[in-house]
């Protein structure tokens, strides 16, 4: 296609901070922010009963900023998110709605702009206004601190597609395609120039370039704003209060506890004291909402030091101190963390929070261990958790006792608080919002890593979920409570080995002590969702590996919505169950990029590095049937496309309308309204005979089956109102799929992996998968014969840039 390229050149306007010493002693520095000004001049229209978002900028001033509407009303279905100037929704009625916004910044005093900007909502037929970037400058970032800042256009055709077509971001940062957020920790200081170009889906498409930088300033001081930084450090002193007066510390210094005294300005020695002054009846946190704790050493234990009643004083049940919550000696957990706000959010850090990661990938020697025991429900409670962060730690437990499975390897936990265990790593509810969880190892626990629902954004950067005997990461409570605003972004993260019970202490490479099924009395999803509830789901290069059951079961989402659903340059495999499990009420989903091995049967046999037990009593291999099961409600829109596809489960692709006739909870009204684009997949299909007990056949998997019939009259010949598909390239299908298919540009060859298994059918070894490269050779059936279609991103799994047309499958040769 032809594309018109127009360059914008902007710049970006820096803060500048001057230094004055003075002659006191010690000496004061003082900070003079530039003025505080709103880049926004105009905002993008919007389309009525369409999804959409916008985001205000602003420069100058200290950031973070806070932002409010102060005069008009903006479209009925819309909201403003304060603390980054995103406006959303989905709007209810056309016009044109006069707003005047307001932005506050963090200086003291603070300083306030206001702008008045019109939001346009245009029917569904209107003319698409001319593609444009209405980003043209982003927020600056500072060295070794978590970083986004969002690029957005309007007009043209949605979907956009964004990349970098000059220059570099700052190392460390990343751009993701489809929705053009850049995200990470920056690495280094300095500023980065470079030009962002946006692609529309007209035809002709439209392309629009804008040229801009980002400054990353020197980590300087610990600073909160107004906010207390408080310390944890083992040569610490116990806490001074007007309840404990012999006290040594008042926890605000980064320094030892000289010895003497009592009150004196010093860190607590144990993160308990932070809710816990040892007196009777008097647990509250002595941090307010705002601050920031810094854990030094460790590992430190939360719960009792012993169990209750096997010795006397503090910390071993002597007026239940060290216990919140609970029943006197168990059940307890920390009580909830005061809430931040969207400009000072409060801060639980481990000591090398600003070094906590290389490369985008956690170094786990940096990280701040904390440990569940004796007493405890979780190990740390983020219930009603709001504007908070919690970087760099360990979370997890020191023993090996077990909660789920039959028979109980190596033994079953003692209830109550005799034994030395947690329940969980994490606990959440549907008021938890607005928390970020980066840097963290979640691993070890006898239930889930984190268990509950959530209350609006909560964000995973770069969190390891591992050998948790229940579940990695659980949405019911356990009564199904549903979730309010639910917005989960799971990013660089993994979870694994769910439903298997960790080694304490660890002996072998893979720790792994026994693993259950949901027969065996386990469960085992690496995610998994209640009934009853539903959110919205951002995944981006994440993986989800080794789990008993399901890899990412978002297959009960339910109730609500339409929710949003993105993954993208993720992969799953050697899930028991299926790779990914998407629900009905997805109102829109685009999984693009990424790698789905149905390997369902891997679990049953021994594994490099894992005890030879480890698997003496799982079960429910292959237990979906299927690999890739997706269902619809009536106005659903998904693309899939650009996945390459491999498995030997029975079925690939297990379709469901939730609207149809008959179906549980359905309006009756069908999927006539559903669309699902398919573009340029590889699907490859294994003919395993040891799943032919579980519903597979000799030739390999199914590929299609839907589960309702096509009603009368339906043009794709499905249950699924409009199938758009193509350039899909399938191999080793069974129960007779043949080519041509009927749809344009589809294949029947071999992929021409760059290391393809060879066996099949008897042939067939059970590490067969173990070592598949999915990069595709130059000389391909699938290289440079994809489709250019809505949303194809700039850049392949591997990062390397797409070229037009893109290859097919998730990897370009």
């Amino acid at each position: 296609m032809r594309k018109v390229f127009r360059t914008l050149v902007t710049s970006i306007t820096l803060a500048l901070i001057f230094f004055c010493l003075d002659s006191t002693s010690p000496s004061q520095t003082a900070n003079a922010a530039t003025a505080l000004a709103i880049s926004t001049t105009s905002i993008p229209q919007a389309t009525l009963e369409k999804a959409y978002s916008a985001s205000l900028k602003a420069t100058g001033g200290t950031v973070p900023y806070h932002w409010k509407v102060v005069s008009g009303t903006h479209p009925p279905g819309f909201a403003l998110n304060g603390g980054t100037g995103l406006l959303y929704g989905t709007p209810t009625r056309d016009g044109s709605f006069p707003l005047t916004f307001s932005v506050t910044d963090s200086s003291k005093p603070a300083q306030t702009k206001t702008v008045s900007l019109t939001v346009a909502v245009a029917t569904a037929n209107a003319s698409p206004s001319p593609l444009s970037i209405t980003s043209a400058t982003l927020a600056a970032g500072t060295d070794g601190t978590n970083y986004s800042s969002q690029l957005k256009a309007s007009g043209g055709t949605p979907a956009y597609t964004w990349s970098i077509t000059s220059g570099k971001l700052p190392a460390g940062l990343t751009l993701a395609a489809t929705t053009g957020m850049i995200s990470g920790t920056p690495t280094a200081a300095g500023t980065s120039s470079f030009t962002a170009t946006v692609t529309d889906n007209s035809n002709p498409d439209q392309t629009k370039s804008a040229a801009t930088s980002i400054a990353v300033a020197a980590e300087g001081s610990q600073q909160s704003g107004s906010g207390t930084t408080w310390y944890i450090r083992p040569d610490g002193g116990t806490r001074y209060s007007a309840n404990a007066t012999t006290g040594q510390c008042d926890g605000k210094a980064d320094v030892a506890y000289s010895g003497t005294g009592t009150n004196q300005h010093c860190a607590f020695k144990d993160p308990r004291y932070l809710w816990d002054d040892q007196s009777y009846g008097n647990h509250a946190w002595v941090i307010s909402g705002g601050d920031t704790v810094i854990l030094r050493g460790g590992p430190w234990r939360i719960g009792f030091d012993k169990a209750p009643g096997s010795c006397s004083g503090a910390g071993c049940g002597a007026g239940y101190t060290w216990c919140f919550g609970g029943g006197g000696n168990y059940g307890c957990y920390n009580p909830p963390i005061p809430a931040g706000t969207a400009s000072q959010h409060t801060r639980i850090l481990g000591e090398n929070y600003a070094s906590c990661n290389s490369g985008g990938v956690t170094t786990r020697s940096q990280l701040t261990q904390i440990f569940g025991g004796f007493g405890v429900t979780e190990a740390l409670n983020l219930t009603g958790a709001k504007y908070v962060d919690v970087e760099c730690l360990e979370v997890t437990r020191h023993s090996q006792c077990i909660a789920f499975g039959s028979p109980a390897v190596p033994a079953s936990c003692v209830s109550g608080s005799a034994d030395d265990y947690d329940s969980d790593g994490i606990h959440t509810d549907n008021t938890t919002h607005d928390l970020l969880m980066q840097d963290m190892w979640i691993h070890g626990h006898i239930g889930r890593g984190i268990k509950g629902p959530i209350g609006g954004l909560v964000t995973c950067l770069r969190c390891d979920i591992a050998f948790n005997g229940g579940a990695g990461w659980d949405f019911d409570d356990g009564s199904a409570t549903p979730m309010v605003n639910g917005d989960w972004h799971f990013l660089y993260s993994t979870i694994e080995w769910s439903g298997c019970n960790q080694e304490y202490p660890a002996v072998h490479t893979i720790p792994v002590a026994s693993c259950y099924g949901q027969s065996d009395g386990g469960y085992g999803d690496g995610v998994g969702t209640p009934h009853g509830t539903g959110l919205s789901a951002t995944i981006d290069h994440s993986k989800f590996i080794y789990n008993t059951q399901d890899g990412l079961d978002l297959g009960h989402i339910d109730t609500g919505g339409p929710y949003t659903l993105s993954i993208t340059n993720s992969i799953a495999y050697s899930n028991s169950g299926g790779t990914f499990k998407i629900g009905g009420n997805f109102g829109t989903a685009m999984i693009t990029n990424n790698v789905a091995i149905g390997d369902c049967d891997r679990m049953a046999y021994p594994i490099s590095g894992a005890p030879s037990t480890y698997n003496a009593h799982l079960g429910d291999f292959c237990r979906a049937s299927d690999a890739f099961p997706f269902d619809f409600r009536q106005n659903s829109t998904f693309t899939i496309a650009n996945n390459t596809i491999v498995t030997y489960a029975p079925t690939i692709f297990d379709i469901s309308c939730w609207d149809a006739p008959g179906v549980q909870g359905a309006n009756g009204k069908g999927c006539g309204g559903a669309t699902l684009n398919f573009h340029d997949n590889i699907v490859v299909g294994y003919d395993n005979p040891a799943t032919y007990p579980l519903g597979s056949q000799v030739g390999g998997p199914g590929a299609w089956y839907f589960q309702e019939a096509a009603p009368s009259g339906s043009k794709s010949g499905t249950v699924i109102g409009t199938i758009n598909r193509s350039n899909n390239l399938y191999y080793g299908i069974g129960h007779g799929f043949t080519c041509p298919t009927g749809y344009s540009s589809e294949k029947c060859v071999t992929p021409d992996f760059d290391k393809q298994p060879t066996g099949n059918g008897t042939s067939f070894t059970p590490t067969e998968l173990d070592n598949f490269n999915f990069n595709i050779s130059s000389g391909s059936a699938a290289a440079g014969t994809g489709v250019t279609y809505s949303g194809v991103p700039a850049t392949d799994y591997n990062g390397v840039s797409r070229p037009n047309p893109p290859s097919m499958g998730a990897v370009e040769p």
